[in-house]
């Protein structure tokens, strides 16, 4: 092994790609570099066709100006949930494996007795998270044996942590073997643009289109989107810290802005919070893409206030004045909290990004192939995705990024038993073991356990409390029990969401029925 310091590394990626390394923690400075013998002459960039080593990606090294980056190694693994965070028992070597969110990169492909000579361990490779859909699909080891020691290029967010490790965070895109797909370049916006999250619920797909979400100091996921009765924002919480870490610091930064060819140049927002504890959501004007590579400019505008407890009522920015700024520039929402946990935490939500004094509607994207045709069902077809509607109310499942919790609703119009709506409110209903096991459109069973009133949602299928029970009563309504608990869905019309009731209390707050047509 050769340990050289941070400097040495910084000045070789300069070198080799005429671009700055910087990781996001708090000082945006490099640890000390551990460079493998086995590949150490190769310093990638993060570009497609120069992706960044696994040694460059396990000491949180990012590019500046760039959000995320492709890294390239070889999948030797992937990493036991049970632990919390990434170590020597976590990480599992090798196949079979059950777990399923995660891989683990390495420089060199495994071999148990070469690591062991050169001194190769689980600390030189890379833990990498895979969020659901085609991506962790293709690369998962426990439905993809043979994807294992097999060399792959990722493009994920680095330079953030990860189960308390540096690692390649919600990967968006893969290739086999040593470069990445050549992508296009962001062309900054001209004239005008509107954001207000409606598009998609993955990070992802603003990350593809321009937007940063940058973990500087914490360890917090970050921003998220999230959508509740209707309305779409971006979010981020400290809820997920601890009440004696911190600060949290995590910034979402909107694509280039071109101010020379803005229609009119101003900025707007509208924003909530939630839980006033020490914290605050401020809102820079940037001249780069990393906070770390300009000196940031707060802007004047209202910032929502939160609430005591709960959330507290949406607030508009204002129209800000850009009139003293020239070329092209980006905003910058700075999340911090002082500390997190349930006792500590503080919440901002953030929709309507205006810029250069955009119509909405001009902005108003539908994607197709996500909106469907529902018809009012009286009978169960194996395997039919449903959604489940009780008084023109729509159960909605789970944000991806959530594992329990109860379910939200917002209001459908329905015209003769039937109506138009997103596919991913749907579940599907399929027979197994003399009963039937629901999932979401997330492809998550939806379960229960004991001593819960609550939903739980697995990728994985979980050991119990995953069977349900489905009557079709009188009243048209679907009495659907869970057969360990033997409680009843019910909407609960005092909290405006869905949880359940003891089956033998059923009293007709279950839902109807809709099939998506094919």
């Amino acid at each position: 092994m050769k340990r050289i310091s941070s400097y040495i590394l910084t000045l070789a990626l300069s070198l080799a790609a005429g671009v700055a390394a910087v990781s996001c923690n708090e000082d945006y400075v490099q640890p000390p570099v551990t460079i493998p013998d086995k590949g150490d002459a190769v310093i990638g960039d993060g570009s497609w066709e120069r992706p960044l080593q696994v040694w460059q990606a396990a000491v949180g090294t990012t590019i500046d100006g760039r959000a995320s980056n492709w890294v390239c190694g070889y999948i030797v693994g992937s990493i036991n949930r049970d632990y919390p965070t990434y170590s020597e028992l976590s990480a599992d070597f090798g196949v079979p494996t059950v777990n399923y969110n995660t891989i683990i990169l390495a420089q060199i492909p495994y071999d148990k007795e070469e690591w062991e000579r050169i001194g190769y361990t689980w600390e030189d490779c890379v833990p990498v998270q895979l969020p659901s859909g085609t991506v962790r699909k293709a690369l998962q080891l426990d439905q993809n044996p043979s994807n294992f020691n097999r060399m792959v290029s990722l493009r994920g967010i680095t330079g953030n942590k990860y189960l308390g490790a540096y690692a390649v965070r919600s990967v968006a895109d893969y290739k086999w073997g040593d470069k990445g797909k050549y992508e296009p370049p962001v062309e900054p916006v001209g004239a005008d643009y509107f954001c207000n999250f409606s598009p998609s619920l993955d990070i992802n797909y603003y990350i593809e289109r321009g937007w940063s979400n940058l973990m500087q100091h914490g360890g917090l996921d970050g921003w998220s989107v999230y959508s509740n009765n209707g309305l779409s924002y971006a979010t981020c919480s400290s809820y997920y810290g601890t009440e004696y870490a911190g600060p949290y610091v995590n910034w979402l930064i909107t694509p280039a802005f071109n101010l020379d060819l803005a229609r009119e140049k101003t900025f707007s927002f509208r924003s909530r919070g939630a839980y006033a504890n020490p914290g605050s959501l401020k809102v820079y004007l940037l001249t780069s893409r990393n906070p770390s590579g300009c000196e940031p400019i707060e802007l004047d505008c209202v910032v929502a206030t939160p609430a005591d407890t709960g959330y507290g009522n949406w607030a508009d920015s204002g129209i800000i004045s850009l009139e003293s700024f020239s070329g092209v520039v980006y905003i910058g929402f700075r999340f911090e909290s002082e500390h997190g946990g349930s006792s500590a935490q503080v919440e901002y939500n953030v929709t309507d990004v205006n810029f250069g004094g955009a119509d909405p509607a001009d902005w108003e994207v539908v994607d197709p192939a996500s909106i469907g045709e529902f018809h009012l069902a009286t009978a169960l077809k194996d395997g039919g995705q449903y959604a489940m509607v009780y008084d023109s109310k729509i159960f909605e499942p789970l944000p991806e990024s959530y594992s329990y919790g109860y379910l939200s609703v917002k209001t459908v119009s329905i015209t003769d038993g039937a109506f138009t709506g997103s596919r991913t409110d749907a579940f599907t209903f399929t027979p197994a073991e003399g009963h039937y096991v629901i999932k979401d459109s997330y492809d998550r069973y939806l379960y229960m356990l004991p001593g819960y009133s609550s939903f739980q949602m697995s990728f994985a299928k979980p050991d119990s409390g995953y069977l349900w029970d489905m009557e079709h009563m009188a009243d048209g309504s679907w009495k659907i029990t869970n057969v360990e608990r033997d409680l009843s869905i019910s909407y609960a019309p005092d909290y405006g969401n869905v949880s359940t009731v003891e089956s033998s209390r059923y009293d007709g707050t279950g839902p109807t029925l809709y099939l998506l047509q094919e």
